[in-house]
């Protein structure tokens, strides 16, 4: 079995002059639909099909429909390049709706620059073996695409909108190897932890109606490749939520407490019905 990720996010080329792709949208990456992340995760492995260059340096990509999980046409067009750097629009559509608009870099691993480290990783326990979180992570979408290990003795819970927790995608790491796969992790573990976050601080209420908020937009920086950290630390957080709308802050860090990744997005709170999926757990 190789690393589940990399496998759902394969992308088959129909046309790489044109930039245009098929890829099909995997049953274990519904949320409320196909989940952002992986659903930006087909758009950013299609990038990788079309540049030449070794690594992503950003995503910004816009939701606009939640679409089915079912095939999908991914179209890259190259905005600008260079021997260091490549910009690329890239749209996701199924039956000829868009699910998805948004902008890759690529970059040239290899470029030579500034360098300086002063990001301060959480100090936690490191990821060993234990069970599920006592609260949250519920949702048969957790327990379908990661192991979730406890960060921190303390219930985070309690002070804040916040969470931390040690994640491990569930099959082979060897695939991750593959900086465009590895980005993908990041741009999952950005996209998805966001509303945890913000919903565990609220919930316990006794109103008649809860919420569901689906990120609209998504922004993702990849500072470094990790291939070789198999478990990632996520430290997620909402600062602030008004008008309904909810802020999400993300960061990435790989094991030896250096930032993989960093992310925001908003998301737009919406109204259902008590016990709906996804509105109580996560």
């Amino acid at each position: 079995m190789g690393l589940q990720l990399a496998l759902d996010t394969e992308v088959a080329t129909i046309d790489k002059e044109r930039g245009r792709y098929r890829a099909h949208l995997a049953e274990r990456w519904e949320t409320w639909g196909p989940n952002g992340g992986y659903l930006a995760s087909v758009a950013l492995r299609a990038a990788g099909a079309t540049t030449t260059l070794s690594h992503p340096a950003t995503l910004s990509c816009l939701f606009l429909a939640a679409g089915r999980l079912d095939a999908v046409d991914v179209t890259v067009t190259r905005l600008r390049s260079s021997t260091r750097s490549e910009a690329m629009h890239v749209e996701v559509r199924q039956d000829d709706r868009a699910l998805l608009v948004g902008h890759v870099w690529a970059v040239d691993g290899e470029l030579a620059g500034f360098e300086h480290e002063v990001a301060t990783a959480p100090a936690v326990m490191p990821p060993v073996d234990g069970t599920w979180p006592a609260q949250g992570f519920r949702n048969e979408f957790w327990r379908r695409n990661f192991e979730i290990r406890t960060a921190t003795a303390s219930d985070l819970a309690a002070s804040g909108p916040s969470d931390i927790h040690w994640m491990r995608f569930l099959g082979d790491a060897a695939l991750v190897r593959d900086p465009w796969v590895d980005a993908c992790r990041a741009v999952v573990l950005v996209d998805t932890t966001q509303w945890p976050a913000a919903n565990r601080h609220h919930q316990g209420g006794d109103g008649e109606v809860a919420f569901v908020a689906p990120n609209i937009d998504l922004d993702v920086r990849f500072h470094r490749a990790a291939p070789s950290n198999e478990w990632l630390l996520v430290e997620a957080a909402s600062p602030v939520a008004e008008r309904g709308l909810i802020a999400g802050l993300v960061r990435v860090w790989a094991t030896d407490g250096r930032l993989v990744a960093s992310g925001s997005s908003h998301m737009l709170c919406r109204q259902v019905p008590v016990g709906t999926p996804g509105s109580g757990t996560q």
